[in-house]
């Protein structure tokens, strides 16, 4: 399907009321992403916002099993991550506040101590700002209270929101892959 079919669905959703809004990008290697953008991007608890190409969603659920993990198990499978690799190993921004000791096997498993809910999607409007930020969150537990969790529940996925951990496992694997945008859930 072509950009025109594409904006033609999205359209036709909209008008029908079954999403108030969407964004759709395609693109290639080498290939500069082609964008669709139709509706708003917020029509409840406030003024409606339009949508725009770079609108923030929340998708933490449904990207966490469509897209960031198939790509860091990718990315294990060709040597470019251990899951037991430092984040900040490849997120040097992702440092200080004892961040540098947390692994992507603690993101994974929602027990790197970061907080239960950031709602970058309401705090920024623009994606780079909501990345930088997202490098910045402060833990809400100690490691050695995450890593006594780690044992605990053996990898069951409680503690820690999707919402950063999804956000930052997608920036690690557009910066393992060379195109930060790549990487980018909150767009």
């Amino acid at each position: 399907m072509n950009g025109s079919g594409v904006a033609a669905v999205l359209t036709a959703a909209v008008e029908d009321g079954k999403t108030p809004g969407a964004v759709f990008l395609s693109g290639g290697a080498g290939q500069p992403a082609q964008a669709v953008v139709a509706g708003q991007a917020q029509v409840y608890g406030g003024p409606a916002r339009p949508m725009h190409r770079d609108t923030l969603f929340d998708l933490a659920s449904l990207t966490k099993v469509v897209a960031t993990l198939p790509v860091i198990l990718r990315l294990a499978e060709r040597g470019e991550l251990a899951i037991d690799h430092p984040v900040a190993r490849f997120l040097p921004g992702f440092s200080g506040g004892r961040r540098d000791e947390i692994t992507v096997r603690q993101l994974l498993a929602h027990t790197s101590g970061l907080p239960a809910v950031v709602e970058f999607w309401q705090l920024y409007t623009d994606s780079e700002q909501a990345a930088l930020a997202m490098l910045e969150v402060p833990l809400e537990r100690l490691l050695v209270q995450a890593a006594r969790a780690d044992r605990i529940i053996k990898g069951l996925a409680v503690g820690d929101a999707w919402s950063a951990i999804t956000a930052l496992a997608a920036e690690l694997a557009g910066a393992l892959q060379g195109t930060p945008d790549s990487g980018r859930v909150l767009q």
